[in-house]
């Protein structure tokens, strides 16, 4: 099985437990551990990092409440994209 697959199969069937670890300015982390048998190249947890994405903007700021204290800022696409593209720079530098 895929990880793409394990990881369908694990949120269909509420295999998976996700815990709260941090957030940012725009993402915020969850650890994610399989509660049923994996494949064997798969490690028992894995850090999920959520990047809310949205091109639809009315107000000049748009954001998601994670809790009274803590809000995290969506990202255009494009921005989104330019993010990768850097960040595939910096690690093909490495």
């Amino acid at each position: 099985m895929t990880l793409p697959n394990y990881l369908y199969d694990g949120l269909i069937n509420k295999t998976i437990y996700f815990t709260y670890v941090n957030n940012g300015s725009y993402s915020v982390g969850y650890k994610m551990e399989f509660m049923r048998e994996k494949p064997e190249h798969l490690p028992s947890s894995l850090f999920f990092k959520m990047i809310p994405i949205c091109d639809d903007y009315n107000d000049d700021e748009q954001f998601l409440q994670l809790n009274i204290r803590k809000k995290i800022y969506t990202s255009t696409t494009s921005m989104f994209n330019k993010e990768i593209m850097v960040n595939n720079h910096i690690q093909n530098k490495q």
